[in-house]
């Protein structure tokens, strides 16, 4: 359910924005299927943007479209774009994670625990905000230079790598609430 990507011209300023993502959801017999692990990608990520807008920011994107699931079951280590939202769904401790194809957008106020390293390449990202994100590895992000990881400011907004925080390409915008500020923690050798 991803959205189309802009015309990429040539010349001028005005390739137009991309599609957003699509509408998708999944609903199944939770208790039927506790303990299977179905080898599935879920993806309602936003378009890419074309032409000159890609260099300013990103600012013909579409929106990343909804994924609605009953439950946890479905969330692997490896994601893609989307607003996941799941009844309830305000934590989630993955070993590690691997985020590609656009933005992976959770909850406000969303606690993300990470034991292990968080890596983001081609057009992923993640996207929070007033959230908890603790890394317990490394950050390293290789995702195209347009793509931006988010996290928006609130009253509940830390933000902690224990260790390295790579930007290859892409950019990382931790942005704090106006009446408080970020907590901002980065390990190693950054």
């Amino acid at each position: 359910a991803d959205g189309g990507n802009a015309s990429s011209l040539t010349a001028g300023n005005n390739s137009g924005g991309s599609g957003g993502g699509g509408r998708m959801a999944i609903y199944y017999d939770a208790a039927a299927q506790h303990g299977e692990t179905p080898a599935l990608s879920i993806s309602a990520a936003e378009g890419l943007a074309g032409g000159n807008f890609a260099t300013y920011g990103g600012a013909a994107f579409g929106s990343p479209g909804t994924i609605r699931l009953p439950d946890t079951q479905l969330l692997r280590p490896s994601l893609e774009g989307g607003q996941y939202l799941i009844d309830g769904f305000t934590s989630w401790a993955p070993p590690s994670l691997t985020v590609t194809n656009g933005l992976a957008v959770f909850p406000p106020a969303f606690t993300l625990t990470v034991t292990g390293d968080v890596t983001t390449l081609a057009e992923g990202a993640l996207f929070l905000t007033n959230s908890t994100v603790m890394i317990g590895g490394s950050l390293s992000m290789a995702t195209r230079p347009e793509i931006c990881m988010r996290v928006y400011g609130g009253t509940s907004q830390s933000f902690t790598v224990a260790s390295n925080c790579t930007v290859n390409q892409g950019h990382l915008w931790l942005m704090a609430d106006p009446s408080n500020g970020v907590s901002v923690q980065v390990g190693g050798s950054a």
